[in-house]
């Protein structure tokens, strides 16, 4: 309950910022999405505005473990491109 608590609390100020439909949430911790996501959405929904959250969902990334690392080699390469 805790990790969903904080992470919602974390994915409430980017909402306020950004206007999403969907949130991702990848790496090592998204196999467990399902153990805290009930909490991680019922602190969202109460720390939001009804419009910010209407139609959100909380999903798993599909790269599981690998995404911090895909990310870190995607950045990379794209650092060795002309121009970057």
């Amino acid at each position: 309950r805790g990790v969903g608590v904080h992470m919602g609390r974390a994915i409430t100020t980017y909402l306020h910022v950004l206007d999403v439909d969907r949130v991702v949430i990848c790496g090592g911790i998204a196999a467990e999405l399902d153990l805290f996501r009930d909490s991680l959405q019922e602190t969202v929904l109460s720390h939001s505005y009804a419009a910010m959250t209407a139609g959100m969902t909380v999903v798993s990334g599909v790269l599981g473990e690998r995404a911090g690392i895909l990310g870190a080699a995607l950045v990379a390469m794209e650092g060795l491109e002309p121009g970057h």
